[in-house]
Order: structure tokens, then sequence, then C-alpha cells
């Protein structure tokens, strides 16, 4: 009697050790696949971000952000081709182009009753790029995707 007892107590506590082993591994794994779908999912960038104004083609970069606004370079092969394209979208009124201006004698800023953007030469080296020309365009969200649409549609991705 006293042995079948213990071989009830003995079994009983292999299955109860089994069962919290099981749990634990199943557990874990459902975390783990929680986890794992939660960092999948593409959070939305908040607006006045960077990553909220970043540009959607290769042709353009971010220069200047703000909470609704931002001014971003476009790039071209040639000076004629900035010069047309802004132009053009200045007659269409899409965005606003900006000057830019390189010195050392004024502090770095963004004057948007001027239209200027006050740079050191050393910002200037970061955003340029080897054998191309670019504008800037400041606008909104919609009025940079609008004229994204536009460089995709003359071939400049």
């Amino acid at each position: 009697m006293f042995a079948q007892n213990r071989s009830r107590h003995v079994t009983f506590r292999l299955l109860r050790s089994v069962l919290t082993v099981c749990g634990i591994i199943l557990l874990t794994g459902l975390l783990q696949a929680q986890t794992d779908s939660n960092s999948s999912v593409k959070e939305k960038a908040k607006p006045g971000t960077s990553a909220y104004h970043q540009p959607g083609i290769a042709d353009a970069r971010l220069v200047v952000w703000g909470v609704d606004t931002s001014i971003r370079a476009y790039y071209f092969d040639t000076g004629q081709q900035a010069e047309s394209f802004s132009q053009a979208i200045k007659e269409f009124q899409i965005a606003t182009p900006f000057q830019l201006v390189v010195t050392k004698a004024e502090q770095s800023m963004v004057d948007y009753d001027k239209q200027r953007v006050v740079s050191p030469p050393n910002y200037v080296e970061q955003i340029e790029r080897k054998n191309q020309v670019f504008v800037l365009l400041e606008g909104t969200r919609r009025q940079h995707a609008q004229i994204e649409s536009v460089m995709r549609a003359v071939g400049r991705d």
C-alpha cells in the first residue's frame, strides 16, 4: 500500500513538472511571437520629426523641417534643368523656392520672410552631391508629394 501511494506521488510530481515545463515553453513562444509581430508593424512617424518629412525619391534630401513644413533639396544634373524646374514650381505655386546663402559672417538660420537659408560652407558640403545642382523648395508634405510625382514623371527617381 505504501509503495502504491509513493508511485502515485512520483507520477503526479513528474506529470506536474512536465506540464510546468511545457507551459513555460508555450508561453515563451507565444510572447516571442507577439513581440515579433509588434516590432514588424511599421509605426507611423509623428508630425514634426525628420522621419515624417523624409522624401520618397532618391533625388531629394531633407534639409530643414518643422511641424507642418520642410525644406528639401532637389538634385539635377545641370543648372539649366534646376532653374527651369524651379521656375515651373514657382509658376504653378506648388512650393516656395529658397535661396542658399553660404557665409561665415552670419549665423546659420532659415529666414522665411526673405526666403533664404543661411549656412556655413561645411554645412553646404554635407548636402552637395558630386556633379549635381540642387534647388531648395519649402512646402508641406502634400506639396512635396506633388513635386515628387512631377519628378517621377520626368524620370527623376
